[in-house]
């Protein structure tokens, strides 16, 4: 059975001087359990995008709130890709993974991170 998709829209302001933007599409699992590291992290958390450029994360309802999130079909991700000549899942800064190692231990033990395919 394909897995259910969902493509991710961020947005957040960087300093007052720029807004970071992207999408990427992902499966609705692995945004789930996105949603779930980022519960089990410690805040503030900064990540990187540029060479000396940081997105600063206060919270997990911060970090889920930077998403707007939309189920897609393989169809619609095939038509879009191939209008923006994609040859990723992912495009401009869509910072999903911004959280990546930052939740605890435990998290990563009990929780195996379900991949897309």
């Amino acid at each position: 059975m394909a897995k259910r998709m969902v493509i991710l829209n961020f947005e957040k302001d960087y300093a007052d001087e720029f807004d970071v933007k992207g999408f990427a599409f992902i499966s609705l699992d692995q945004w789930e359990y996105y949603k779930k590291e980022a519960k089990n992290c410690e805040y503030p958390i900064e990540s990187y995008f540029g060479t000396n450029e940081a997105l600063l994360f206060e919270s997990a309802d911060e970090f889920i709130k930077s998403f707007k999130v939309k189920s897609i079909t393989e169809m619609e991700i095939n038509i879009i890709k191939n209008a923006l000549d994609m040859w990723n899942d992912e495009y401009g800064n869509c910072m999903y993974y911004a959280l990546e190692g930052n939740a605890s231990d435990e998290f990563y033990e009990n929780n195996e991170y379900p991949g897309r395919n």
